[in-house]
């Protein structure tokens, strides 16, 4: 192997490392930031709950999601058999 070719598949390899420890470092910061958004929207959505307004409004969609919960749907001739 020749010296140009040694020297070249070095450099290669050093950048390559720098390369990695840059798409590392990018990734850890998204999720710091990931998780920095997730803990503030939680906070967001804790402090919207705890509004009057909003409490009823959450009251009224629970109470409809279960009212479509126990709305029996007609067999069908055939599908279900007792």
């Amino acid at each position: 192997m020749s010296k140009l070719q040694a020297y070249f598949d070095r450099r290669v390899k050093e950048l390559n490392a720098e390369i990695l420890h840059k798409d590392a470092a990018a990734l850890e910061m998204l999720l710091k930031n990931k998780e920095e958004t997730k803990e503030k929207l939680s906070n967001e959505i804790a402090e919207a709950i705890n509004l009057p307004e909003l409490q009823a409004e959450l009251k009224g969609i629970l109470a409809s999601a279960s009212a479509k919960d126990k709305i029996k749907m007609p067999a069908k001739e055939g599908f279900l058999r007792h």
